[in-house]
């Protein structure tokens, strides 16, 4: 997911990332997020570590998963990305630093 988050915090939204893509809505799908400047953060990007396994008795082991991108995306306050909506902002892309 991507999230922002205004910076006097009044207001954030968050998309689902499907293929690398996102769209982000306010109050009514498609349209866009309120005029304003935000701090944009992550989660939800992972990759598999260690796989999952069967055990002795049939009882399987969850596959153990950590971020796939920088931890410093993680967090509002860390990830280092702002956007300012204008009103014409339509199309933003960010590409982040991998684990």
């Amino acid at each position: 997911m991507v999230y922002f988050v205004s910076h006097d915090n009044k207001f954030s939204e968050r998309g689902d990332i499907v293929n690398g893509a996102f769209t982000v809505s306010s109050i009514k799908e498609n349209d866009e997020l309120p005029k304003d400047a935000y701090d944009v953060y992550f989660s939800g990007i992972e990759k598999v570590v260690k796989e999952g396994k069967t055990l002795d008795n049939d009882d399987t082991t969850e596959p153990e998963t950590a971020p796939a991108i920088d931890s410093k995306y993680l967090s509002a306050s860390t990830s280092g990305i702002s956007l300012t909506v204008d009103g014409s902002t339509k199309t933003v892309g960010y590409k982040l630093d991998r684990n």
